[in-house]
């Protein structure tokens, strides 16, 4: 029996070579695994204390934890705040601390605030080590 190739030979009906691999490409399936945030930037630049009343106020965006409605990131000082009692969160998935933690990291872009671990699991374990 012969194997007989899907296109010819002699005709121009030969398959499309196949795209180069970009960075671009790279990156857009780098970023298909990257969770997506629901955290944007507070509205209004009023600062100081969250008082009980402005905290019902805040939309579950502007929080790390939506759902749970933990860890307002409204300002630089909450958003430090975030990092360091991400680990004490409580009755969270492990889906729910990957969009917290990308959230605490668009966050922390928008205020300036340079973040050393790159996923949720670094952040527990840095606080578990006390490195």
């Amino acid at each position: 029996m012969w194997l007989v190739p899907a296109f010819s030979q002699t005709t121009d009906e030969r398959p499309a070579p196949s795209e180069p691999v970009t960075d671009a490409v790279r990156h857009a399936a780098l970023a298909s695994n990257v969770p997506q945030t629901t955290w944007e930037p507070p509205a209004s630049q009023e600062h100081g204390k969250l008082t009980a009343a402005r905290l019902r106020e805040l939309p579950a965006s502007a929080y790390a934890f939506p759902r749970v409605r933990r860890e307002p990131l409204t300002d630089a000082a909450h958003v430090r705040s975030a990092i360091a009692r991400f680990r004490q969160v409580k009755h969270v998935t492990d889906e729910e601390r990957e969009v917290a933690f990308a959230n605490i990291q668009k966050a922390a872009k928008y205020f300036g605030i340079r973040m050393k671990a790159a996923t949720w699991q670094q952040l527990i374990s840095r606080e578990e080590t006390g490195k």
